[in-house]
């Protein structure tokens, strides 16, 4: 892998956990989890297939 797909990767991970992280802080119960469910999905899957 080249250092800039390495750079851009990190990046785009980092962002992905940040949204993950701002989606938890919003949510209250597990009717809010549930209803993030696609959001939580989007993002997690664009952590793995960065990280493959």
């Amino acid at each position: 892998m080249s250092d800039e797909f390495i750079k851009l990767a990190t990046k785009e991970i980092n962002d992905a956990i940040s949204e993950l992280q701002q989606i938890m802080i919003t949510c209250q119960n597990d009717s809010d989890i549930s209803s993030n469910a696609d959001e939580f999905q989007k993002h997690t899957h664009k952590i793995k297939g960065l990280a493959q």
